[in-house]
């Protein structure tokens, strides 16, 4: 039992079912625990100096390997979304923005300190970190009523979903790991952090990260990778001001701010207009675009029944922002706060 002050560090706790994950991430799922490793060393120095800042242990951010393994897209078969896998209502009730447009949840920054909050809520409740981890697994309902029924605080005596129950040994088995991964036969440095520096500038409108990684002379996939909290291939909500994310090698001048070569100059995300087909569905179409469906009855001034029927023809341009002329391929819609700096 832990039952300590949020603020100090977290021990690793020792039993058989702790060896036994230890055993399989230095075996069998070595490969997995390796690429959790390199994963981890984009993101580490940011989630301990939150969860910090929020007055909890860092050991926490180890919760992160067995949530997601530092995958920021990672969602799960309940919907849960994003490096620390949260629920959409969960998300919403510690802060986050979760809308067509952007979802928070995969925001490292922000779903870190949302998680922090919600951890400093449930040791508020347990006043023991075995018990608190778990509410974060299974919700607090959940432990509680264990607790009740089965007349025990002692984590390791209670009967919870077999989830729960390998979730807190796999955590202490990263935990005990990430302490001394050299013991273990892992290389430290695969997880030293990423290089990245990041500037913002307001534009209006949508704009297409594309052009922005064009500018920057780095691909798009790099542009998407830092900070994947918003929508995916352009800004917000066209005729909105909004921050757009500069892109810029490190010891180069910013490419945005060089003559010419502006937002302006190389790619708002442009729009066309076509029909459906009478057999489409409304949802159909804005799968094809990775979009929800809510948006696109009110864009195109119709009825969402309507809309569902395909009885009218949707401009799907709409909501489906394309870079260049000439594309009528449907293109992912975008994200905003995207940062590039190579060595």
């Amino acid at each position: 039992m832990l039952n300590a002050p949020a603020v100090e560090e977290i021990e690793p706790q020792y039993n058989a079912e702790v060896y036994r994950y230890i055993e399989y991430f230095t075996g069998a799922g070595r490969s997995v625990f390796e690429r959790w490793l390199m994963r981890s060393g984009r993101y580490m120095t940011l989630f301990r100096e939150r969860v910090q800042k929020e007055g909890l242990p860092p050991d926490l951010v180890h919760l992160v390997f067995v949530e997601s393994g530092f995958n920021v897209h990672a969602r799960s078969v309940s919907a849960a979304v994003g490096p620390w896998q949260f629920l959409r209502s969960t998300g919403r009730l510690f802060g986050l923005t979760v809308n067509q447009w952007v979802d928070e949840r995969k925001d490292p920054e922000k779903s870190t300190v949302a998680a922090a909050r919600y951890l400093k809520h449930l040791y508020s409740i347990f006043g023991d970190w075995p018990l608190a981890l778990a509410s974060y697994n299974a919700g607090e309902g959940t432990v509680l009523r264990a607790i009740k029924a089965q007349g025990t605080t002692n984590y390791w005596d209670l009967r919870l979903p077999r989830q729960t129950e390998d979730y807190v040994p796999q955590f202490m088995a990263v935990l005990a790991i990430s302490r001394e991964p050299e013991k273990y036969g892992f290389d430290d440095d695969r997880a030293r952090p990423a290089r990245w520096i990041s500037t913002r500038s307001r534009s209006k409108g949508t704009v297409d990260l594309r052009a922005i990684a064009k500018l920057a002379e780095c691909s798009y996939d790099e542009m998407q990778a830092p900070e994947p909290g918003g929508p995916e291939a352009c800004g917000p909500g066209p005729g909105r001001h909004h921050h757009a994310a500069r892109a810029a090698r490190q010891g180069r001048p910013d490419p945005l701010e060089a003559p010419g070569r502006g937002v302006a100059a190389f790619g708002r995300a442009s729009r066309s207009s076509t029909g459906c087909a009478t057999n489409e569905t409304l949802q159909g179409i804005a799968n094809q675009y990775h979009v929800g469906a809510s948006p696109w009855p009110q864009a195109n001034g119709i009825s969402r029944s309507s809309a569902a029927q395909a009885r009218h023809g949707v401009d799907r341009a709409r909501l489906a922002p394309r870079s260049g002329p000439g594309r009528d391929r449907p293109e992912r819609p975008a994200r905003i706060d995207r940062l590039r700096a190579g060595a």
